[in-house]
C-alpha cells in the first residue's frame, strides 16, 4: 500500500508504525505551498514523493504524529510547525516557533484546529508572497 492521492490537492500515507499506527497527509495550498501533517514512515517511495513536492512546512498534529519528523526536516529542509505544548516532546527539533502563532497570530490550537488555522495561514502568506 502506497501513498493515495484522494484529491488535486491531497494524499495520504499509509499507517506509519513510529507514529503509533496514525497516517500523515500531503496537502498543497491553492498558492503551491506543501503542508506535510504527520511524519509519514521514512522510506525511498516517500522521500522520493516528498521531494519532488514544492517546499512546505511540518504541521504536527498530535504527540504521536511526530514518528521520525527530525529526520525529515532534515532531507526537506521545511520549517516544523506544532502545538506549544508538545514542544517539550522534540528537544532536539529544529522548530520554527514553539508557539503555532508564529503562522497566523492564533495562539495556541488543538488537533485539527492547528491543522486548519495553520493550512489557512500558510494560504495566505503564499497569496501575499505572490503578490510581492
Amino acid at each position: 500500500m502506497g501513498i493515495s492521492q484522494l484529491r488535486a490537492d491531497l494524499w495520504v500515507f499509509p499507517p506509519n508504525r513510529h507514529s503509533a499506527g496514525g497516517n500523515a497527509w500531503l496537502l498543497r495550498s491553492s498558492g503551491g505551498c506543501s503542508v506535510l501533517v504527520d511524519a509519514p514512515l521514512l522510506n525511498e517511495e516517500n522521500q522520493q514523493f516528498l521531494e519532488s513536492q514544492p517546499p512546505g512546512w511540518i504541521v504536527l498534529s498530535h504527540r504521536q504524529g511526530h514518528g521520525q519528523c527530525k529526520r525529515w526536516q532534515q532531507l526537506l529542509g521545511w520549517p516544523v510547525l506544532l502545538q506549544e505544548q508538545e514542544a517539550y516532546l522534540l528537544p532536539n527539533l529544529e522548530l520554527t516557533n514553539q508557539k503555532i502563532a508564529c503562522a497566523a497570530g492564533l495562539g495556541p490550537l488543538a488537533g485539527a484546529k492547528l491543522v486548519e488555522h495553520g493550512a489557512r495561514a500558510l494560504q495566505l502568506r503564499s497569496i501575499a508572497n505572490a503578490e510581492n
